[in-house]
């Protein structure tokens, strides 16, 4: 295995400590999440050259850096994996498939008189929570129910038990309207506290209470109430009527059981409240392709009862998992409860009821997976019944559509949302900050959205071709220039051999003038010292480097080859002589060129324009403008659901009840809606910064620091002087100044 240097480096510092490490890929996406007793050892296991395992080369072979974040213990690297997990949502962690919060029933306990109803949210306040539960009708008809057995408050008046009247729920015996003290607060709450045993599967206790206080009003002749307590016991008989007796034993426990196929799991949970099956939900699993069971099962209980509202003394599984001590460590500490994970044995009545959630898990995921084709065939039909409204001659497979909004000319964004098959494509969508143009103009708003579109098209078509082109160009002028400096040399060379020969002729007649002078009358010793002296010079490497021939052969090389090569380093290694272009980049989308972002050079078959026929003009503009051929381009105005076509006259009305034009309103609606979505978030943001701007000491920088550190207003408002202090940019000074102004 290949290891890149930027990743060697990394492995060669890894402590050897616990913690959690985040593996990012070239465009800087966190793609896995993952903890470590000993950071060391288990992220260098992932490169090992023996590694066969499928999911980790494909996941290896896409990590550029990895960052790492020491803990500790391992239960602190196991509850910052859980939070990074459920932040970042990386492609290669197991993760549950829809990110919605669930709906949980919530009794307000904290209150004097609590109040029972749905919501999506735990808070720490004090309230009782149930759940979570994965149909929200199901909690309603829940509800509705024991709002028959136990009449709890809806209402949000002050209960002070001196209002005149009742509502009308007192009258129909929906509430016990201690509003005017016909319940006092003991009495209510003890009600309150019996529906909250009854959720958590104490049936018994609550119905033998309801069937005494029946015999009562019995013998006190009390015949009205009697009834009232006799349409409770009926409506507890029709809830409990499904509950099985599982277990001799009073006990609760979870039992957790899963099928997987195809890189989605489906993991089935029996909820066992004192011995009964109180119920059973299902959840979806993504990214458990190429993972075995323990880290599918590891993955779930700790996604799964990170946000439960209770754990069981129990949890049943299938098979043990590795981590089973740590879990149970997380759980007690988060819970505040011991839970025990454990594997039945083959003999007792815990295998049977694994074996059914398994058969359900089975079950369930052949039937989502029928559902997904089933929706997909759908999909196609709408497709192909569009192709023929259009009179296309191929089907639409990838559609674009195209929104603006704003507020009176402010914040004006465009959005861009991709349906392919039919079914939205969420990677591909794009948002536009609208840079051009000034006031509420949505036709030029559009074709600047338009015109920045398919610009990245052609420059994500040939970008290569391009730069090839430009490098090919670069590579010629520097042969061209290498070709002009040997002509520079070689006419350099030539004026230095005439300046040789020059003073080779001149040193020959100073010579024949140097032997006439000494034919003349000398003495014999002067000549002797002389001749002795000349022969001492010519010995030295000096005087051998100074004779015109010398000076001849060494002119042109230290013209053209400098002899300090030892000391200076080559240009080559240093810097490329033709540096690589790179294409143009537009900031703040992700370009072809800076992403590798396919979505850019993909021509859809279908543009969408939300508008009429002045909106459909503006973007055939651009069209002919851009030489843009062969997209078939539509508008389509939503007060009529008119679909206008260039180059007809009228419009195009499809039937009401026709699945293109279904397939049209979806695509228009949602386009309308993210756009919404993005105007929303600038308006909110800019509405932030102006606040923040107006306090003394905040600037720009200090700003987004602390936007990016907090998120929000009220975050930043909440958190104390040291927090803000920890922010980068920020002092002591500023950050008391910014307490005082919020």
């Amino acid at each position: 295995m290949t290891i890149k240097p930027a990743i060697q480096q990394t492995l060669d510092t890894l402590p050897t400590k616990p913690g959690v490490y985040l593996m990012q890929n070239d465009d800087g996406m966190i793609i896995y999440v993952g903890k470590a007793v000993n950071l060391r050892n288990r992220v260098r296991s992932y490169f090992h050259s023996n590694a066969f395992d499928a999911k980790v080369i494909s996941l290896t072979a896409h990590v550029a850096k990895i960052e790492f974040i020491v803990t500790d213990t391992e239960l602190e690297a196991l509850v910052l994996e859980n939070n990074l997990i459920k932040k970042h949502r990386p492609k290669y962690n197991i993760r549950l498939k829809d990110a919605k919060t669930y709906p949980y029933i919530k009794i307000s306990w904290q209150e004097n008189f609590p109040k029972v109803f749905m919501t999506r949210r735990m808070d720490d306040d004090g309230a009782r929570y149930f759940g979570p539960f994965t149909a929200v009708w199901a909690v309603h008809e829940t509800l509705d129910t024991l709002r028959k057995i136990f009449p709890y408050l809806t209402c949000d008046r002050e209960i002070t038990g001196k209002d005149k009247r009742a509502c009308l729920y007192y009258d129909i015996g929906l509430c016990l309207a201690p509003c005017i003290g016909a319940a006092s607060r003991e009495e209510y709450r003890a009600m309150i506290d019996r529906l909250a045993q009854f959720l958590q599967g104490h049936s018994e206790e609550v119905t033998e209470n309801i069937h005494g206080k029946l015999q009562s009003a019995a013998e006190n002749l009390e015949f009205e109430r009697a009834a009232v307590y006799r349409d409770q016991l009926q409506a507890i008989a029709r809830i409990t009527e499904h509950q099985k007796v599982v277990s001799p034993q009073m006990v609760d426990q979870d039992v957790i059981a899963f099928a997987k196929d195809d890189g989605n799991a489906c993991v089935q949970i029996f909820f066992i409240r004192a011995g009964k099956l109180l119920g059973r939900e299902y959840f979806v699993l993504e990214g458990t392709q190429d993972a075995n069971n323990d880290d599918v099962l590891s993955s779930f209980v700790q996604q799964f009862y990170d946000q439960a509202a209770y754990v069981p003394p129990e949890i049943l599984l299938p098979e043990m998992i590795d981590e089973a001590k740590i879990i149970e460590t997380w759980l007690k500490q988060n819970k505040g409860a011991t839970t025990t994970l454990r594997v039945p044995h083959p003999n007792n009545g815990g295998r049977e009821l694994l074996d059914m959630a398994a058969e359900n898990a089975r079950i369930t995921l052949d039937t989502i997976k029928q559902q997904w084709l089933a929706d997909k065939t759908k999909h196609l039909q709408a497709v192909e019944e569009l192709q023929q409204a259009l009179e296309m001659d191929n089907p639409p497979l990838r559609m674009e559509c195209y929104d603006i909004s704003n507020i009176q000319g402010t914040n004006s964004v465009g959005a861009m949302v991709v349906f392919e098959n039919g079914a939205a494509k969420k990677s591909d969508y794009r948002k536009f900050k609208i840079k051009t143009v000034i006031g509420a103009n949505d036709f030029a708003s559009l074709q600047e959205m338009l015109r920045r579109r398919f610009k990245r098209y052609q420059e994500a078509q040939a970008p290569s071709d391009k730069w090839q082109g430009k490098e090919e160009e670069e590579r010629e002028r520097g042969r061209e220039g290498e070709r002009a400096r040997g002509r520079e040399g070689e006419r350099a060379r030539g004026r230095e051999g005439e300046r040789a020969r020059g003073r080779e002729r001149e040193s020959a007649r100073e010579g024949e003038r140097e032997s006439a002078r000494e034919g003349e009358r000398e003495s014999d010793e002067k000549r002797e010292s002389r001749s002795d002296l000349q022969y001492a010079r010519s010995d030295t490497p000096s005087a051998r480097s100074d004779t015109p021939s010398a000076r001849s052969e060494q002119a042109p090389t230290s013209k053209l080859q400098p002899p300090s090569s030892n000391l200076q380093p080559p240009t080559s290694n240093l810097q490329s002589p033709t540096p690589k272009k790179k294409g143009p980049l537009s900031k703040g989308f992700k370009t072809a060129e800076r992403k590798n972002d396919e979505s850019w050079a993909r021509m859809p078959d279908l543009v969408i324009i939300d508008g009429g026929k002045g909106q459909l003009h503006a973007a055939e503009e651009v069209f002919r403008e851009m030489g843009i051929e062969g997209v078939k381009l539509i508008s389509l105005a939503k007060r009529e659901e008119e679909v206008f076509v260039p180059a007809r006259a009228e419009s195009l009305r499809l039937p009401k009840n026709s699945a293109a034009l279904h397939l049209l309103q979806r695509i228009r609606d949602e386009a309308h809606r993210f756009g919404i979505t993005y105007h929303r978030s600038l308006r909110a943001k800019k509405g932030l910064h102006s606040q923040l701007d107006a306090i003394p000491g905040i600037g720009p920088r200090r700003r987004r620091a602390l936007l990016e550190k907090f998120g929000s207003l009220d975050a930043i408002r909440d958190a104390s002087v040291e927090e803000l202090v920890a922010v980068d940019g920020m002092t002591k000074s500023a950050a008391e100044k910014l307490k005082d102004n919020l």
